[in-house]
């Protein structure tokens, strides 16, 4: 029986219509980097991106973003804070394309209360900022989870199962302690080839392949919800 719960963040705890999101986030950073072109502040952080899920473990998510990031965006010394400054401030403005489920906080509060252990397991890609101001967005605190996966401290991203596996190897848990709950068919039930028991949630499914759903378990939140009141205790 599990006594750990990883949660996918964006689409599973967090509503959210993922393409939309990111639309209006690079609207919003372009406008931050006025005075470089568009089209390099795009193509740059993509890059950075793509870095990042190409990482090969020798070195943090966040190196490998800046080192790719700056070979294509004209770097000043106040490039970082201005990045900094954007997740404080202009980042926070799309909290509007994310609308509250009151049955989100229920669901950490319930789990808390029964003893589970909590993960946030969002894909690594943001710095912690961000990660911390989305998880605020849903109603909860940072501080309602054991740790929460950013592009500082980790060193691969999804679907990469040594993404996972890095996480069950910093806090000594087996596959069979927990349960991965996300909305990701290829990004949070791949844990299924790690001996995890997966939940579904459908209200936001992203299933970009194609492929066959293989959760163990299938619902909304709502459903989720129901299911969470009915696990027993850790004991």
């Amino acid at each position: 029986m599990f006594n750990t719960i990883l949660f996918d963040l964006d689409g599973t705890l967090l509503p959210m219509d993922q393409d939309e999101f990111l639309t209006h986030y690079f609207h919003k950073i372009t406008a931050k980097f006025a005075g470089v072109d568009s089209k390099i502040v795009v193509t740059s952080i993509q890059a950075g991106v793509k870095a990042m899920f190409k990482n090969s473990g020798t070195k943090t998510n966040e190196l490998v973003f800046w080192e790719q990031f700056i070979k294509t965006f004209p770097i000043t010394p106040n490039t970082k804070q201005e990045f900094e400054s954007f997740y404080h401030h202009e980042f926070q403005t799309l909290q509007q394309l994310t609308p509250y489920d009151p049955l989100v906080p229920k669901i950490i509060k319930t789990l808390k209360d029964k003893g589970y252990r909590l993960i946030c397991c969002t894909n690594p890609v943001f710095p912690r900022i961000a990660t911390e101001s989305r998880i605020r967005w849903t109603g909860c605190s940072p501080d309602d989870f054991l740790w929460i996966t950013t592009y500082e401290d980790t060193h691969y991203t999804k679907p990469n199962l040594k993404y996972y596996q890095e996480v069950l190897d910093k806090f000594q848990l087996t596959p069979e302690d927990c349960l991965m709950v996300g909305n990701d068919v290829g990004e949070d039930m791949c844990t299924k080839q790690l001996g995890m028991r997966t939940y579904l949630v459908s209200n936001h499914i992203i299933n970009r392949t194609g492929g066959p759903n293989v959760a163990d378990d299938i619902g909304s939140r709502e459903d989720f919800y129901t299911f969470v009141k009915e696990l027993p205790p850790v004991r």
